[in-house]
């Protein structure tokens, strides 16, 4: 499923990507939530990062960015994936 990022700035070195739930099912806490963080400069290129759920409907998880280049980020994607068993 896919999900909403952005990149937020909660203090000037504190960078993080704000991971949304904007689709009509919560995201279960075995979700893996997977993010692509993108940089001005291209360095460190493309960052990918996973966390875990959950994320309810309409609810934003931040997850602090500390990598490399974390500063020049500005967008991300989103997306969760987990198993359903019958």
């Amino acid at each position: 499923m896919n999900l909403s990022c952005s990149i937020t700035f909660p203090s000037i070195f504190n960078p993080n990507a704000a991971i949304k739930n904007t689709s009509l099912f919560a995201v279960p806490d075995s979700a893996k939530i997977t993010f692509t963080a993108t940089h001005y400069y291209g360095d460190p290129g493309p960052y990918t990062r996973s966390v875990t759920g959950p994320l309810a409907k309409g609810q934003t998880k931040l997850v602090p960015l500390s990598h490399p280049g974390a500063l020049d980020a500005y967008g991300c994607t989103a997306k969760a994936t987990w198993t359903i068993l019958d």
